[in-house]
């Protein structure tokens, strides 16, 4: 563990007893479920009748595709392999019940009937372009579908992809 993540864990850094200036200016997000103390009222995440939104990445295979859907805040609520079928995908989507902003596929030579298909079902779905997916992911150490989804997943939530322009079934 590194000294700053010692000094984020433990809230203090180990010569003066404060917190360390970079790390009082970080920007938390507070949609996280926890209540304002001081205010005796929830996070706008859990106030009636509010909507998070979701975002899903599904890495494409063959056979089975994986895909992960996290929160806005970036957590993984749902896991799943799947069969690469698109209708198979958006009835498992459909299926959670939860309001997903925006799915995301790697470009490739799969993903175009899906995402065509998908488009067409009216459902809000990206094309990433490959090369900026892979320089995404290169610092993960084991590289599996699941993970793949996982980072997708979070390229998409956060707004970190270029979208590529999808060729007709015919090209």
């Amino acid at each position: 563990m590194t000294c700053f993540q010692k000094a984020v864990k433990f809230g203090l850094d180990g010569v003066t007893g404060r917190l360390p200036e970079l790390v009082s200016k970080v920007a938390v997000p507070q949609s996280d479920g926890v209540i304002n103390r001081s205010q005796g009222i929830p996070a706008p995440s859990i106030i009636e009748g509010s909507t998070m939104e979701y975002y899903a990445g599904i890495d494409v295979s063959l056979e089975r595709s994986s895909i992960c859907v996290v929160n806005v805040t970036g957590r993984i609520v749902r896991e799943a392999r799947i069969v690469t079928e698109p209708e198979a995908l958006m009835v498992w989507c459909k299926g959670l019940g939860l309001d997903i902003a925006r799915i995301g596929l790697e470009a490739g030579p799969l993903s175009q009937w899906l995402y065509t298909s998908m488009k067409q079902a009216g459902v809000a779905v990206e094309l990433l372009e490959t090369g900026h997916v892979c320089n995404a992911f290169k610092i993960m150490p084991v590289k599996t579908d699941r993970k793949d989804a996982r980072g997708i997943a979070q390229l998409i939530r956060m707004g970190w992809f270029r979208p590529v322009h999808c060729k007709s079934v015919a090209a």
